[in-house]
């Protein structure tokens, strides 16, 4: 029994200290918002609508477990990457009694300059339609994102109200096809009630589209090929874009297609990509060394853009005369156009400056605004420089310190890429490392792009009176009306007067 004695004390000091490691105090959090640095020794319990945010950049569960209790409840790692939580801190949260997986029982998304961890499996109704007002009579509910709903069968031109759930996205229409009168419903705060639709949805939606919501930062970077994605990474960027349609979202970035010309990518490419929420249009079309097009030739493909269901950016110019004929010509044909994007190289402008003509840009097109590409300046521009390169590091790094400092305050900025390829004393990155500049960009901590006191609300105005055209037979009367209102139009009466009586009804027709 002796040569046993060793190996039963080391094992119960083993287990003295396995009991002491996994002791944990239960906390109970039912607040709306709660936020802390870490947890320690902790199993945190969230019940109904309660949001927990975890602010610690390093170690923000220690020996803890967080479980949560409702699909309303929602956890935030404020300055973690997803990709992190993904791998070293989902293993501590729990979804009731079940381990929590990324696209099984739960989403973990981009949050700003971190995560949220959202309660809700693939099968999860982000939303819920109503064929009455104040979510009365019969109800469909939609959980298929991405998917194009062009037959909506006894809801086709019937519903009335509808629900859509936090962290979702949908676009609705009144043409199957996704064109015609479209408008983007963004549920990001809270639940997204609405009761009454708008007169120009009410009783016409043909088309629904439901995406997941991201909630990217302002700040972005524009790149070719997979270098992008990497170097996006490199200066926590939460989004990018391509200047194609070739690249894909990944957990820490959202990609943004761009229709780059008139011809490419094409229109079912844009379409068909998963875990996109908006596109760009065209890029340069004032230019004919980039997609050189005129206003004329951009607005008759806008339609396709409707059709894909996304967010919808402008054509991104560096001529505003351009862009500013363009939404003139959209708004007079009811195109839906959300966001303005345009390019800035404004070397040797103040802050101040850029604030100004950045300001005039968003209230004469009454668009947020996305800065697509930008620097201090470019190689084609002539701002003052020093010749000394270690003084050219430190010039750029102060201007880009005043011009981030516009893009994040002002309201109106919704996101910002930036060009790194403008020679370089203005790099951001050279040669793999970031330069001071560079360091700065990517330990700046931009806001959330998207704000709901830009919102574009799209109108409709409606076009020509409808005509009337009458032909005669020898005993017969055919009488043509043509509507450019299209679906607008509720329906007509025929009327008679014979000599001086009353008029009398003819022919009434049936409510569409």
């Amino acid at each position: 029994m002796k040569k046993f004695a060793p190996l039963l004390l080391l094992g119960f000091v083993v287990c003295l200290s396995s009991f002491a490691q996994n002791a944990r105090t239960t906390i109970t959090l039912t607040a709306k918002t709660t936020s802390v640095t870490n947890y320690t020794d902790k199993e945190v319990i969230i019940n109904g609508k309660s949001d927990l945010h975890l602010t610690s950049s390093t170690l923000p569960l220690s020996n803890s477990l967080v479980r949560i209790n409702s699909e309303n409840s929602w956890l935030f790692f404020d300055n973690i990457k997803p990709s992190d939580v993904i791998s070293t801190y989902l293993s501590s949260i729990f979804v009731g009694d079940q381990q929590a997986i990324n696209k099984s029982n739960v989403r973990v998304a981009i949050y700003k300059n971190g995560t949220v961890v959202m309660p809700h499996p693939p099968t999860y109704h982000p939303l819920t339609v109503y064929t009455g007002q104040n979510y009365t009579g019969d109800s469909a509910s939609y959980f298929t994102l991405y998917n194009k709903y062009t037959t909506l069968s006894g809801f086709d031109n019937n519903i009335r109200s509808f629900k859509l759930k936090r962290g979702y996205m949908a676009s609705f229409a009144t043409s199957s096809d996704g064109s015609g009168y479209s408008r983007v419903y963004i549920a990001n705060d809270d639940d997204l009630l609405i009761p009454v639709l708008p007169i120009e949805l009410n009783k016409m939606i043909s088309f629904i589209r439901i995406f997941n919501w991201e909630y990217v930062s302002k700040k972005g970077w524009c790149g070719t090929g997979s270098g992008s994605a990497v170097n996006a990474n490199q200066v926590n960027a939460t989004w990018f874009y391509s200047w194609s349609a070739d690249q894909a979202s990944t957990s820490t970035l959202e990609y943004v297609p761009i229709r780059q010309n008139g011809g490419w990518p094409g229109w079912t490419e844009i379409s068909g990509k998963q875990g996109v929420t908006h596109v760009l249009g065209f890029n340069e079309p004032d230019h004919t060394e980039q997609s050189n097009l005129t206003v004329a030739q951009a607005v008759a493909q806008w339609p396709e853009m409707m059709k894909t269901g996304l967010r919808i950016g402008s054509p991104a110019c560096t001529n505003f005369s351009w862009l500013y004929q363009f939404m003139d010509s959209c708004k007079a044909r009811n195109y839906r156009v959300d966001y303005v994007a345009i390019h800035a190289y404004w070397g040797g402008k103040s802050a101040q400056n850029w604030y100004n003509d950045l300001k005039y840009i968003h209230d004469r097109t009454g668009r947020p605004i996305w800065i697509t590409e930008w620097n201090n300046g470019a190689n084609w521009t002539t701002e003052w420089w020093p010749t000394d390169s270690l003084a050219q590091l430190s010039k750029q790094l102060s201007d880009i310190k005043g011009i981030l400092t516009v893009l994040d305050t002002a309201h109106f900025i919704e996101r910002y890429s930036i060009y790194n390829w403008v020679e370089n004393k203005r790099a951001m990155i050279l040669n793999g490392t970031l330069t001071p500049a560079g360091q700065y960009y990517a330990s700046d901590k931009s806001d959330i792009a998207f704000k709901r006191i830009n919102e574009v609300i799209p109108t409709y105005t409606f076009k020509r009176k409808p005509s009337l055209g009458i032909a005669f037979g020898s005993k017969t009367l055919t009488l043509t009306i043509t509507d450019p209102n299209g679906e607008y139009c509720q329906g007509y009466i025929l009327e008679k007067q014979v000599g001086n009586g009353d008029f009398s009804v003819v022919y009434e027709s049936e409510d569409p």
